[in-house]
């Protein structure tokens, strides 16, 4: 009874800090990752990218995710600070714009949150919500690929949800723009569910409009999450950068599938 209430009290004490994190313990890609690594898909360019985009569609963009992070291994070896943002898949967020202090378990080790980030985005009025992070591949897919490549970097995650698509995030793209050393990941998949000739029509538009950094009528059809797209291209304006497509893929070109497919783009954003 009395190693019961011990663990009870240690519990109420002490369980939110040694329990509480995102738990995105891909054991099951561990090999599909670093083989997808071991490829060395590498674009060697001298612009050096300030931001980026990429697919969370894990198994089957395996190459392509790897793909942008050797691309951006390759140009940009010194970051040290991340932030990824990605779609609410699940509408569990209170908040339009939600985030978390709490560390990310990965396959590779644990990532931490930068806490002063953290902070900033909460006076921007962001939510904090751990059941916004819970199951988010949005978010645990690039956390197990910065964690591989960058062992030593911070990530400070932050999910949209589909209801923020008409927001204006002025202050935190300000706040991005101005903060030079965060390197800002956009989480997304775009055409979803049609058949390849479908998609490829679409994914068209789509080009033109990264290509022009135009967000008017961006739609689910175009992109999983029209708010985080046309962040980015907020923020791109702001800094005066471009968009460069690294790579435009459909999963039909992974699993041969061509009846029910996902399109994915890796773009890099630059002067």
């Amino acid at each position: 009874m009395k190693i019961l209430v011990v663990l009870v009290l240690s519990f109420i004490l002490f369980g939110q800090g040694v329990f509480a994190a995102s738990v995105y313990d891909y054991k099951d890609f561990w090999g599909l990752i670093e083989n997808s690594l071991a490829n060395k898909i590498v674009r060697s360019r001298k612009s050096v990218p300030s931001a980026g985009i990429t697919s969370h569609h894990l198994p089957t963009a395996a190459p392509l995710i790897a793909e942008f992070y050797l691309n951006l291994k390759s140009r940009r070896p010194e970051i040290k600070k991340f932030i990824v943002i990605g779609p609410d898949h699940f509408e569990k967020c209170r908040a339009d714009f939600s985030t978390s202090a709490e560390k990310i378990i990965t396959t590779f080790g644990n990532l931490l949150p930068d806490k002063k980030i953290v902070a900033d985005l909460k006076k921007m009025g962001a939510g904090e919500d751990m059941k916004c992070f819970t199951g988010e591949h949005a978010i645990g897919v690039e956390a197990n690929f910065i964690k591989r490549l960058y062992p030593d970097a911070s990530l400070t995650p932050i999910i949209l949800a589909y209801r923020a698509r008409g927001r204006n995030f002025s202050q935190l793209i300000k706040y991005l723009a101005e903060h030079k050393d965060i390197f800002v990941i956009a989480s997304l998949d775009f055409s979803h569910y049609l058949t390849k000739n479908q998609a490829d029509t679409i994914d068209a538009v789509t080009k033109k409009k990264i290509e022009s950094l135009d967000s008017r009528w961006l739609e689910l059809k175009n992109v999983d999450s029209p708010a985080t797209l046309k962040l980015m291209f907020d923020l791109a304006r702001k800094r005066g950068e471009k968009a460069e497509i690294i790579s435009h893929k459909n999963s039909a070109d992974f699993d041969g599938d061509k009846s029910y497919t996902t399109s994915y783009f890796d773009v890099f954003f630059m002067k």
